[in-house]
Formats: structure tokens, C-alpha cells, sequence
């Protein structure tokens, strides 16, 4: 499966269970519905002709500011001290680290956890965005100007089906 999820920079807003919204979407939900595969998926291992079974992950390129801030993650003084780009790129570091787990426990068993910058997207992710600099920026200027952007898509699904990617 291609796991993607995708709250970005969503408004002051927190999941039922009281998670900062982007952390329980981006790595919670996507940890549970992996969870919720991986007896399906351990089992196409045995049928796949080269014995893997994949799981791709998107993150983003945020994920490379992000930081673990474990006080952060249900709401409370700690996390309403973030704005959201740092709720957002601590959510997809922590989409990354829950592929990475994947693969050192699933491994052996033929389970290949990879995760990815697909590229710069034009969606309405950004709505909510506050301030001109990121509706500007990233839904609009970086896709039009960034030619990478558009490729790195395709290597979205290559990593699905590939028998490099194990």
C-alpha cells in the first residue's frame, strides 16, 4: 500500500482523543491502518513472487526540521506554544520514524517500509494555511518553478512495485 495521509498546517485543532490534529493523522492514523494490514500484507509475502511486500510512506521534505517534542503531541501549554509548520514537521518526521520501525521489525519477514518526499504537489492542502508566504509558496510557486517536483511523483508508485525497493 501507498500510505498517504495529508493534514498540513490545519487550524489550532486536536483529534478526539486530544492529539494535535496533524500528529494524529499523519502518524497515528497511518501507524493504525498499517497495523490493521500487516497480517494481509505478511501474508501476500508468501504469494509475491519476490517474497516482499511493500509499504510506502509519503513524509515530506519538513521532516528534516521537525523535532520529536513529546509534550507536543496531545494538546496542552506546550503544543499551543508551536505554530503549525513545527506540529506539521514533526508529524511527518514522525511518519518517517514509524516507517523506519516498520522496516527493523518487519524485515526479516519480507515486509520493505520505505518512505518518500513525493515532490511538491498543487493541492488545496494550504487553505488554512496562515500568512501569504505558504499559500504562495508551496501551492503554487515552488510547483510551477521546481520541475523536480513533478517527477518525484513517479517515484511514489516505482517504490511500490519495483524490485529495487526491497
Amino acid at each position: 500500500p501507498i500510505s498517504d495521509r495529508g493534514v498540513m498546517c490545519a487550524p489550532d485543532k486536536v483529534t478526539t482523543d486530544g492529539y494535535d490534529m496533524q500528529f494524529g493523522t499523519n502518524v497515528l492514523g497511518t501507524f493504525f491502518f498499517t497495523q490493521l494490514l500487516l497480517p494481509a500484507l505478511l501474508r501476500g509475502v508468501a504469494s509475491s513472487p519476490d517474497k516482499h511486500a511493500r509499504v510506502v510512506s509519503t513524509a515530506s521534505a519538513y521532516s528534516y526540521i521537525g523535532q520529536m517534542r513529546f509534550d507536543t503531541f496531545k494538546d496542552g501549554p506546550a503544543r499551543r506554544k508551536r505554530n503549525m509548520e513545527e506540529l506539521y514537521s514533526q508529524s511527518k518526521l514522525g511518519a518517517i520514524l514509524v516507517a523506519f520501525e516498520l522496516a527493523r521489525r518487519y524485515g526479516d519477514q519480507g515486509i520493505v517500509s520505505v518512505a518518500l518526499h513525493p515532490g511538491i504537489l498543487r493541492t488545496d492542502m494550504m487553505t488554512t494555511a496562515k500568512g501569504l508566504r505558504y499559500r504562495l509558496l508551496v501551492s503554487h510557486v515552488w510547483y510551477h518553478v521546481w520541475p523536480l517536483s513533478r517527477s518525484w511523483n513517479y517515484r511514489t508508485l516505482s517504490c511500490a512495485h519495483r524490485p529495487w525497493a526491497p
